[in-house]
C-alpha cells in the first residue's frame, strides 16, 4: 500500500516523542496495521514496533535529549503483500528549551519542638521541545506525570540521599541529629538546577509575641544557640490562671 502521510510530531516530553500520521489512500486492501522503525532504537522500538489500524498515532519513550532520531512509518495490507511498500520518513531531535532548573523556594518546616521536620522545595519545569527536521519546535509537556526530577539533599558532612518526584514540587525529610546545615539540588533530562546551599537546620526566625493581658511573670529568658542574625528570647511563663 501506499505509505502514510502527515508523519509528524504532536507532543512530546523529557524524554518521549507522540507521533501522529494519516492514514494512506488509494489503497487496493484495508491497512490492517503499521510498522514503525526507529534510528538509533529507543526503548519501545527496539528495531521495530506495530501499531493496529486504525490507530494512527504511537508513543515512543526513553529517549535522549540532544540524539537526532529518524522514524520511518510503513502501512501493512491484510492481504500480507508487502512488495512494493514504502515508508513515510521523519527526522527529530529532542532537546531543552531551557538549560536550567531553577529552585523557585524552600520552606523549612519545624516541629513543636523546633526541630527542623521537612524542607519543602518547589522548582520550574524544564522547557522542552522536539526539533523537527529544523522547523518550528513542537512544545513539549514536560510536566507530564510520566516525567520525573530527582532531588539530592546534601548535608555539611557531605552524605548525599536522593529522591524522585514529580514535577514541581517534594517534602524532603531525612535528616541527621548530628548535621547543622544542608544544601539542595534538582536535576531531571541530563539538566540540574544550581545548588541551594546553607540552609540551616535551626529555626533563626523564632519570635516572641506577650499579649498585653498576660500578668504572668518572665520566669527565665536565655539566649537560643545557633542563630546567625538577631538573637532571640527564650520565655517561659509562670503557672497562674491568667498565662
Amino acid at each position: 500500500p501506499p505509505p502514510p502521510t502527515g508523519v509528524s510530531v504532536a507532543s512530546c516530553t523529557g524524554d518521549s516523542v507522540t507521533l501522529v500520521w494519516e492514514e494512506p489512500t488509494d489503497t487496493d486492501s484495508p491497512v490492517t496495521s503499521y510498522v514503525l522503525s526507529a534510528l538509533p532504537t529507543v526503548e519501545n522500538c527496539q528495531f521495530s514496533c506495530s501499531v493496529d489500524a486504525p490507530s494512527t498515532q504511537y508513543t515512543l519513550t526513553g529517549l535522549d535529549r540532544g540524539r537526532q532520531y529518524a522514524i520511518a512509518v510503513r502501512a501493512d495490507a491484510c492481504d500480507g503483500t508487502l512488495e512494493g511498500s514504502v515508508t513515510s520518513t521523519l527526522g527529530f531531535t529532542l532537546d531543552v528549551v531551557s538549560a536550567s532548573l531553577i529552585i523557585e523556594n524552600a520552606v523549612l518546616v519545624y516541629d513543636s519542638e523546633n526541630v527542623l521536620k521537612s524542607i519543602d522545595v518547589t522548582w520550574s519545569p524544564l522547557d522542552v521541545s522536539a526539533d523537527v527536521n529544523g522547523s518550528s519546535p513542537v512544545e513539549c509537556q514536560a510536566m507530564d506525570q510520566q516525567y520525573t526530577y530527582t532531588l539530592t539533599l546534601t548535608s555539611d558532612t557531605g552524605t548525599s540521599t536522593n529522591k524522585t518526584a514529580q514535577c514541581c514540587s517534594a517534602s524532603l525529610d531525612s535528616f541527621t541529629d548530628s548535621v547543622s546545615s544542608y544544601s539542595v539540588q534538582v536535576s531531571g533530562a541530563g539538566v540540574s538546577s544550581p545548588v541551594m546551599a546553607g540552609i540551616s537546620t535551626t529555626n533563626d526566625q523564632l519570635s516572641v509575641q506577650v499579649e498585653s493581658t498576660c500578668t504572668s511573670t518572665i520566669a527565665n529568658c536565655s539566649f537560643l544557640s545557633g542563630f546567625t542574625g538577631s538573637a532571640y528570647c527564650r520565655v517561659d511563663y509562670g503557672t497562674s490562671p491568667d498565662s
